[in-house]
């Protein structure tokens, strides 16, 4: 009986695995930025980096305020790691921007920074020119804030009377810190206050007809008041109305309740 053949095939030896590299690069990437954020947060918060200084100038009113104000923005940390306070982690244009918005009573403000520890912050107030009132005919009148000379409202007046200063009526309320009356109205209201005081007359109030915005209405100390066209030059309604005043009224000035020059050579006037 013929032997059955038979053929044995040896196996070779597997190499083994090698271990995935993948995984080494991950935990060594993540360990050198949690060593790295150590390192960056060890020296954040090194005191010789820290802000400890603030200097205030040119808003001799409100310099306390501002400084404890400044010094709030700088409480803290961001990413609960990098304190506020820290010289490379202050924004001068932050702080300045959260300035005009807190304290509207400053025109303008500049923050510069001295390594490694103060802050300089420059302040120029607002030059007062008159009162904004929101509307007439209320005792007091409502919706009060002072003026600057650039038409900018930035104090309320709760309490607002007597007639030390200019006032102009319109129909919006202020915004403090943002612009409230036209230049152009104001220069409006130098002009005709030169002009007025040419005749012995002095304007307290300017208001605008909410109809025909052009049409305005200055209210004169002596009691009555003007109707004049905003739009035209104060000189030319003055020549009109100095000669009505000399010509037409006379003696009877104090007794005019308004004088109406809205119509060129045409003058309308009233006695009270």
């Amino acid at each position: 009986m013929p032997r059955e053949s038979r053929i044995v095939y040896s196996q070779k030896a597997k190499p083994p695995r090698p271990f995935p590299k993948r995984p080494l690069f991950w935990f060594a990437g993540i360990g050198l930025f949690l060593l790295l954020l150590a390192a960056a947060a060890y020296v954040a918060n090194l005191p010789a980096l820290a802000v400890t200084g603030i200097d205030v100038s040119g808003a001799d009113a409100a310099a306390e305020e501002i400084r404890q104000s400044v010094q709030t923005m700088l409480e803290g940390k961001f990413l609960l790691l990098i304190p506020r306070k820290n010289f490379f982690a202050v924004s001068g244009n932050h702080i300045a921007d959260e300035l005009r918005r807190r304290f509207p009573e400053v025109a303008s403000v500049r923050v510069d920074k001295d390594f490694p520890h103060r802050i300089i912050i420059r302040a120029e107030g607002r030059h007062l020119w008159g009162v904004y009132c929101r509307r007439e005919g209320t005792a007091p009148p409502a919706g009060c804030a002072y003026l600057d000379t650039d038409g900018t409202a930035y104090e309320e007046l709760e309490r607002f009377a007597g007639w030390l200063l200019p006032v102009i009526y319109g129909p919006a309320p202020a915004r403090l810190g943002e612009p409230t009356v036209p230049a152009g109205i104001l220069r409006f209201f130098g002009d005709a206050q030169s002009g007025l005081a040419g005749i012995g007359a002095k304007p307290l109030t300017l208001s605008f007809s909410t109809s025909t915005p052009d049409d305005a209405r200055l209210a004169l100390a002596e009691g009555w008041y003007l109707l004049v066209t905003a739009s035209r030059p104060v000189a030319e309604w003055m020549d009109t109305l100095r000669a009505v005043l000399e010509k037409e009224i006379g003696e009877r000035r104090s007794e005019l309740e308004y004088v109406d020059l809205r119509f060129g050579a045409k003058v309308f006037y009233k006695f009270r």
